[in-house]
């Protein structure tokens, strides 16, 4: 065959080369927080809040940001602070509604301020000025006052079984109806009066027989704590067991607190409230009032160097004491939402049932610490 009438084979087309696909790079190494470990991504950790970038610690540094968090306008302290001293029961709803980041945690601001009052409370002198003659002394003369204590109250019962016996002679000599049983129970009675010791380093039960008997229900359980509670007041004084009473109190207000929040839940039955949220009402209620009466404590302290400003010291201390039961009726009606009415009621009953259970947990409270002293 000719060349022309030949038709070209088609050579076949070579496959394309496959191409790999780049390997990606290695991912750069993620950022962990130092507290929870969890990945960073921002200033702060999405976890538990933390700084992303720590700053080296120094005590410059401490003091940086103790400061900025105190002295910040805009720090949950002071915004915590101020709703509590002056929007009664604003935190609670506030904390109700679910916006709480805002301000500190109720049970943690409970037991800053109370301990802070406590401590301040501690520290605060036992003894008032001691005014004689119309002068008042100062603190040598007091404490010299303090230690004749002791000689000055058996010096009075002394004088005072003197008395006594002066008129049971008396009414033997003028009146014939005075018997000898008589003249004998007043000598018994002045011999009583003349062993009282009133001195505060005295035991509470000095030399009393520890034989209580108890007779109603629960005697295998009272009378052996009964005479417990008699021993250990014989060997403790009258100052040291008032320290351990006041050591008790925020304690019994451990006791105190559940009490008042079960009277209102009776009280806002019908709300269908939790007994949760009750709690939480008195918790910001007495975190209040610890602060409330520090604050006082601190005025007072420092009018207390201007003996001319008794007057305005009266006044503060009485402006306290009706701000303590203005803001408690201010918040009922704040958070529980009830006509003024029904609210006032409800106040009045929750005044009464406060100082029964303020009665109860005190007594509660001696209770205890006569059995632990």
């Amino acid at each position: 065959m000719s060349a022309a009438g030949t038709t070209p084979t088609a050579t076949p087309a070579a496959a394309p080369t496959p191409t790999t696909a780049p390997e990606p790079a290695p991912p750069a190494s993620v950022k962990r927080c130092l507290d929870c470990g969890a990945a960073l991504d921002g200033k702060f950790c999405s976890e538990c809040g933390q700084r992303a970038q720590l700053r080296s610690l120094s005590l410059r540094t401490l003091t940086h940001d103790a400061f900025h968090d105190l002295a910040h306008l805009d720090s949950r302290v002071w915004r915590t602070l101020r709703a509590l001293l002056l929007r009664p029961g604003y935190l609670t709803n506030e904390f109700l509604a679910g916006r709480r980041t805002r301000f500190l945690p109720p049970f943690r601001l409970y037991l800053v301020l109370s301990v802070i009052f406590f401590v301040l409370l501690s520290c605060k002198p036992s003894e008032e000025a001691i005014v004689l003659d119309g002068k008042e002394l100062g603190q040598d003369q007091a404490s010299e006052v303090d230690g004749k204590s002791s000689e000055t109250a058996q010096q009075a019962t002394q004088e005072l079984r003197h008395d006594i016996a002066s008129e049971v002679a008396q009414a033997t000599r003028t009146k014939e109806s005075a018997t000898n049983s008589e003249a004998d129970a007043a000598a018994r009675a002045a011999a009583a009066i003349s062993q009282v010791d009133l001195s505060p380093d005295s035991n509470v039960m000095g030399t009393s027989d520890c034989d209580f008997t108890w007779a109603t229900a629960g005697r295998a359980w009272m009378e052996p704590r009964l005479n417990r509670i008699c021993e250990n007041l014989k060997t403790v004084s009258k100052r040291e067991f008032g320290r351990a009473l006041i050591r008790n109190v925020p304690k019994m207000m451990f006791v105190f607190l559940p009490l008042l929040a079960f009277v209102n839940l009776l009280l806002y039955a019908f709300r269908r409230r939790k007994y949760v949220e009750h709690l939480l009402f008195y918790t910001h209620y007495h975190a209040f009032a610890f602060l409330l009466l520090t604050l006082q404590m601190l005025v007072l302290f420092i009018l207390g160097w201007f003996p001319s400003l008794s007057v305005v010291a009266s006044l503060v201390t009485l402006a306290s004491v009706i701000y303590l039961f203005v803001a408690l009726y201010k918040a009922m009606k704040q958070v529980y939402r009830q006509s003024t009415l029904l609210t006032s009621l409800k106040y009045i009953l929750v005044l009464m049932t406060y100082g029964l259970s303020l009665l109860l947990t005190f007594i509660g409270t001696v209770f205890y610490t006569a059995l632990t002293v």
